[in-house]
């Protein structure tokens, strides 16, 4: 990289660390600003009057006088950008439309690809995030870009462990020039499970943590991690496939060859099967979680497999990467994620201990059902505003 490059390198770096700032701690004011960042106060004043110069930031107000001339308070502008976020599943897609805070000024859901042919599937999924954005009555100019959570089998369909594989043709598509071409937008594509932690983060649901795991569950069970405040991808973006790791090597075959992997375990499919065998009949996901959460003993027998082996798993994530907090995320844990928030907390604190200020806490997603599209807006906006 040429200096000249690497000047403006560093400049998009600083850009992003004041706004970042700014966005997390606001309303905050330049002396704040300047010590939060440990930038010199030139350079911050530099980077805040072209904030404000690109309407990102705003100045509202000024703070209580300490006995000094009272300080102008800074703050992220939340409308100034938008970012659509879609979150492609084989049941069902979700797109959301949210701000600079993460927050969701709208959402709608259609059916998941299903057996859809891309083109097909992919002209209609325009369709729609360009009526939910004339519907809001936003103006199009400030959507600055698509993001798009796709599950992992859709990534690597040799590892699908959802009853909906993907067919070839999904495999093969380009599915980034798809939507780019469509929605006339630029596109970042990024698993569920690591959107949906990076949206937990970008909306402040887990505060100042720097080290969390979230565990997503929707056909397929995947793990977002972020250490020290960044996603973690891997030498080849398969980090997180929790999905197949092996929690009894006795265990049922997997999908994917391997025996007692988690999801075939732990996986909707796994647990939905107990339950009808148990109770003689056909029911559906729904079903099981709402007797399982009243207490029948068959639904808690069918489910119990699965709290435990997912307890074994994240157990096993928290003793490499020492996180603070464990989220979990997805329509796969239903109504019943209480039962498995219980299970997954207890095994932490027997095998971890609970000592004051060191418990690893295991907690809901902020937006349950909807966490890696709200992840992957937030995707968008944390790569252009930088």
């Amino acid at each position: 990289m040429g200096s000249s490059d690497e000047v403006r390198a560093q400049r998009r770096d600083t850009r992003g660390l004041v706004l970042e700032v700014i966005r997390s701690r606001g309303p905050i004011s330049r002396t704040e600003l300047a010590e939060s960042t440990g930038l010199t106060a030139a350079t911050m004043t530099g980077v805040v009057r072209r904030l404000l110069a690109d309407g990102l930031v705003v100045e509202t107000g000024r703070a209580e006088s300490t006995g000094g001339k009272r300080k102008v308070l800074l703050e992220v502008d939340a409308g100034a950008r938008l970012a659509i976020g879609i979150q492609l599943g084989f049941t069902a897609t979700v797109i959301v439309v949210t701000n600079m805070w993460g927050a969701v000024v709208g959402r709608s859901r259609m059916p998941g690809i299903g057996g859809a042919q891309p083109d097909e599937y992919l002209d209609r999924l325009a369709e729609s995030a360009d009526g939910l954005i004339a519907s809001l009555g936003l103006d199009r100019a400030t959507v600055i870009g698509v993001g798009l959570a796709v599950p992992a089998a859709l990534e690597h369909p040799v590892h699908a462990d959802t009853a909906q594989p993907p067919d070839d043709v999904w495999a093969s598509f380009p599915l980034r020039d798809g939507v780019a071409q469509r929605m006339d937008a630029d596109v970042v594509i990024e698993r569920d499970a690591l959107a949906a932690a990076v949206g937990e983060r970008w909306s402040g649901a887990v505060g100042e943590s720097d080290a969390f795991v979230l565990i997503h569950m929707d056909g397929t069970i995947g793990a977002g991690i972020v250490l020290h405040g960044r996603p973690v991808r891997g030498a080849h973006g398969r980090a997180g496939d929790l999905g197949h790791m092996s929690v009894d090597p006795n265990g049922p075959h997997c999908s994917c060859g391997a025996r007692g992997c988690l999801s075939a375990i732990a996986g909707s499919t796994a647990s939905l099967t107990r339950y009808r065998d148990a109770v003689g009949r056909k029911v559906g996901e729904q079903t099981l979680n709402l007797a399982a959460v009243a207490g029948e003993q068959e639904a808690l027998d069918a489910l119990q497999p699965a709290v435990s082996a997912f307890a074994t798993a994240v157990a096993t994530l928290v003793d490499l990467i020492d996180p603070d907090r464990v989220v979990l995320a997805g329509s796969g844990f239903g109504s019943a994620i209480s039962l498995f928030i219980s299970g997954i907390q207890s095994r932490l604190d027997e095998r971890f201990g609970a000592p004051a200020g060191s418990r690893v806490r295991v907690e809901p997603s902020v937006s349950v059902r909807d966490a890696p599209a709200i992840g992957a807006a937030a995707l968008v906006l944390d790569s252009t505003i930088g």
